[in-house]
């Protein structure tokens, strides 16, 4: 038998200098120029060599060769532990289970592989096939306050459902995602629960003295009956720009007026006037086809299911929901390396739940995961039916996690990668799409380079940014990362020395403020912690910009900001350089008087300017700085900035690429470009 080793799986995978030119399937590659690649290749082979093999037709008490396989992918871990050294090869297949890498501990010279047996697409699914489908009964009909033609039902103990929450089903017919039953303004995209924009606005409020939402009166749900709002949930959008789901105390059929259970948030104020929008969820009038409802009976110990299939035909074995919080836990395992793994429809409610990936990293350090690897592996699917989801891979204190070709898709009511807390993370042609959440959420973050991405069709839910780095973070690189279509904005708060180089930033898809990259750090005197109390990790550092694009998507009815920096009375210095921008920069200093040696630029186009950009407040452009119309090409050469990079590199050693563009082709420092590409 070949011996496998970390080198042999990276060549197998083509994680070597020639990642980024990896040829792949056309129906499996991400928008991308020639000379990047984005996510996973889905056909990609890796070795057919193990020490021990799984197979879906397998047994958990057979020897575990290649021609007697064990049955489950939790077995064949179990076996590794036992061993102490070694690696799992997967035959294709759905792998319906849920998974510990507990106490699984490679070494540095040799880790544990966990792969896929050559290209035999394998998964891992938090979900299962729901069968014994009756239509609705007059019964039903009374439940519901509705009729059901075409509707079907199926009831089950609630304790079949692992994660603990109906909600959170996420049915599937015949692979295509379907609505929890809705009722609200505008229709569209139900996938995005908490798009307040979406909510119908209740003309009459009530609130407590201090501002306090106690309900609500709204006469377009008047007349609805007593059965028709059983089990219905309230979304409504409070301060400070949330979105949460609330149980209802109450309801008056004659008014349309709504108690909540929940009366301790806040009213969200619009031009000073309180506004409350919301949506029912839920709703049996909601109930049309392609949507579902659950009604709790037997004292909460039974589900009831109902739903208007798209075709009833799918309801032999093509319904499937998902019963499980998560796929994988990384539990303690070190020097372990995954590739060529799907991991699917996790889904819950709570925080630790809904999560495809998980270490929740709360135990001692000793006790934590560390130098884990996730190679050509996708996470898709995911649900959370709580206000905010944890991550659709949540990972805590990890020491020295790399993730290479990963592709994370269609998440719902969740962030997308969460990180918090990890030291020496490594991330490169990650592909993230169709998270409504942030899609990326980086708390605490040391020593991390986020690096050649593509992130889309992200962050449409309400308080979503493209990605951010909070609490601590510091040390960071942000590379050849390209956004579209994304709500929100790139941001940072409570960091230090980040440093961003050749990306592609759009203004908010989804609130025309026009801001791309926009600094949330706090000046001194904010007990914030750290030394200046700004809580800011690093008192005295730079943030490094250079070669951005940041005015791709402007709102030209709004005012140019694509760049926020500061704040002043901090001891944080902003350098720009080379950049294409919407307008904007350091703004404390001509509107407030902050010292002008926090900032430093040059070489930088703007193709708008903010209202501060004027004499009136002493700006004025700087060295080789010019105004060119939205959309046109630079004609002059930028700043060569290999001095800024041998100041920088030295915090990033595993990084070797300071001479790509976004498009990871060559750049000639003797005629630097300005903005993100070289060409």
């Amino acid at each position: 038998m070949t011996q496998i080793n970390r080198r042999n799986l990276l060549r197998a995978f083509g994680l070597t200098a020639a990642a980024l030119r990896l040829g792949r399937p056309a129906a499996a590659l991400a928008a991308a120029p020639a000379g990047v690649s984005y996510g996973w290749n889905p056909g990609l082979a890796a070795p057919t060599d193990a020490s021990c093999y799984v197979s879906p037709d397998g047994n958990d008490g057979a020897a575990g060769r290649i021609d007697s396989p064990l049955r489950t992918i939790q077995a064949g871990v179990d076996r590794l532990i036992a061993q102490g050294a070694g690696s799992l090869a997967i035959r294709g297949g759905v792998y319906r289970e849920a998974a510990s890498l507990r106490n699984l501990a490679g070494a540095r010279d040799q880790p544990i592989l966990i792969h896929r047996y050559g290209s035999e697409p394998v998964t891992i699914s938090a979900a299962e096939v729901l069968t014994g489908w009756q239509p609705c009964t007059a019964r039903d009909e009374a439940a519901l306050g509705v009729a059901l033609k075409g509707v079907f039902v199926v009831r089950f103990p609630r304790d079949r459902l692992d994660h603990g929450a109906p909600m959170a089903l996420n049915p599937h017919e015949a692979g295509q995602w379907l609505s929890v039953a809705t009722l609200r303004a505008d229709m569209d995209q139900l996938d995005s629960p908490s798009d307040d924009r979406r909510f119908f606005t209740a003309p009459a409020l009530a609130l407590s003295p201090d501002g306090r939402v106690q309900g609500f009166a709204d006469p377009r749900i008047a007349g609805l009956t007593p059965a028709q709002m059983q089990g219905v949930r309230l979304l409504f959008h409070h301060a400070p720009n949330i979105v949460t789901n609330d149980p209802i105390a109450g309801y008056d059929a004659a008014s349309g007026s709504i108690r909540l259970v929940n009366q301790g948030q806040k009213v969200q104020r619009e031009n000073n006037k309180p506004v409350l929008r919301y949506a029912l969820q839920n709703i049996s009038t909601g109930l049309t086809r392609g949507r579902w409802l659950v009604r709790e009976e037997d004292e909460g110990k039974t589900v009831a299911l109902y739903l208007y299939p798209n075709d009833p035909a799918n309801l032999e074995g093509g319904i499937q929901v998902s019963v499980r919080g998560f796929c994988l836990d990384l539990g303690s395992a070190s020097f372990v390396t995954l590739a060529g793994i799907d991991f699917i429809r996790a889904a819950g409610e709570t925080l630790r739940t809904g999560i495809a990936i998980s270490h929740v990293g709360a135990g001692p350090v000793e006790t934590r995961a560390h130098d884990i690897s996730i190679l050509h592996c996708r996470v898709a699917e995911t649900m959370s039916s709580a206000s905010r989801g944890e991550g659709a891979m949540f990972i805590r204190g990890v020491t020295n996690l790399t993730m290479r070709n990963f592709t994370m898709e269609r998440v719902r009511g969740a962030f997308g990668v969460a990180l918090h807390d990890c030291v020496g993370t490594d991330l490169r042609n990650l592909h993230l799409t169709s998270i409504s959440q942030s899609a990326g959420r980086f708390f605490g973050a040391r020593q991390m380079i986020f690096a050649f991405s593509l992130i889309e069709n992200c962050g449409w839910e309400a308080h979503a940014n493209k990605f951010n780095f909070y609490q601590g973070s510091d040390q960071i690189l942000v590379y050849g990362i390209r956004t579209r279509d994304t709500g929100g904005y790139v941001t940072y708060q409570k960091a230090s020395r980040i440093h961003f180089a050749f990306c592609e930033f759009d203004a908010s898809a989804s609130n025309p403020d026009n801001r791309a990259l926009a600094s949330q750090n706090r000046g001194g005197g904010n007990r914030g912690g750290g030394q200046d109390t700004s809580g800011d990790p690093f008192p005295g550092g730079t943030f490094w910009y250079w070669n951005l694009l940041l005015a791709p998507q402007p709102h030209p009815d709004d005012p140019p900001k694509a760049l926020t920096l500061g704040p002043g009375g901090t001891s944080q210095r902003h350098a720009y350089h080379n950049c294409i921008l919407y307008g904007g920069g350091f703004a404390d200093i001509y509107q407030k008087g902050a010292n002008p040696a926090l900032e430093q630029r040059s070489y930088n186009l703007y193709t708008g300017l903010a209202f501060w950009q004027s004499a009136r407040f002493n700006w004025r452009l700087g060295d080789h700085e010019a105004q060119i119309a939205p959309g046109a090409s630079p004609r002059a050469a930028g700043r060569d900035m290999r001095d800024v990079i041998a100041a920088v590199s030295p915090m990033f050693p595993a990084f070797t690429d300071w001479d790509r563009d976004i498009d990871f082709r060559p750049i000639n420092w003797a005629a630097a470009p300005i903005g993100c590409s070289a060409y």
